[in-house]
């Protein structure tokens, strides 16, 4: 009798771990990082207010991380296509809503000799001077940062958490007055 409870007992454990496994067993179509804080622009889809002819490979400034050998039109970057004339935009958006809370924007760098490169946290001619981060929220655009007069390549704007299925970045000018350029955006973020 002893044996038959026991062995009763450990179907029954065994039954109960089994059906919490089925349970806890996650979706084919459902991304292993479901609900994990991580960059999420490699899941958006890009729109812009207009693009340079010669940058064909805009949406690479959604990539995770900057390849190898970038060089600036060519293997990434948005440039937007009306020089000198301001607001220019870029949109992001998500199938989901998702829970965001810090976005951070690679300008190009500018060198002494007018050359360009990959944006650093330095000074920059070529960076994003006057910018908003908004989200779309109940409807209508939500600004949760503005910056003036920057001249970083670099810059990261942390907020509170802001849930919203459509970001957008939205320039009103740049040091030299001519352009916008981002080389890459990183966004914090999880499913809401």
């Amino acid at each position: 009798m002893k044996i038959t409870n026991t062995l009763i007992g450990v179907a029954i454990v065994l039954m109960l771990a089994i059906g919490a496994g089925l349970w806890m067993t996650r979706r084919k179509d459902e991304p292993i990082t479901a609900g994990v804080l991580r960059n999420i622009a490699p899941e958006a889809t890009l729109t812009t207010s207009s693009t340079h002819p010669g940058f064909l490979k805009s949406n690479a400034i959604l990539d995770a991380a900057i390849p190898t050998g970038y060089t600036w039109g060519i293997t990434g970057g948005w440039n937007d296509g009306t020089q000198g004339v301001f607001p220019d935009w870029i949109e992001l958006t998500w199938p989901v809503s998702m829970a965001i809370s810090n976005v951070t924007i690679t300008s190009v760098a500018s060198g002494a000799d007018g050359s360009s490169s990959l944006g650093t946290s330095g000074e920059s001619l070529y960076c994003l001077r006057d910018f908003s981060i908004m989200g779309w929220v109940n409807g209508g655009w939500q600004t949760v940062v503005n910056v003036a007069g920057n001249t970083k390549g670099v810059t990261t704007h942390a907020f509170n958490v802001l849930v919203t299925s459509k970001l957008r970045v939205t320039v009103t000018d740049s040091p030299l007055h001519d352009w916008s350029r981002i080389a890459q955006i990183q966004v914090t973020g999880r499913e809401a």
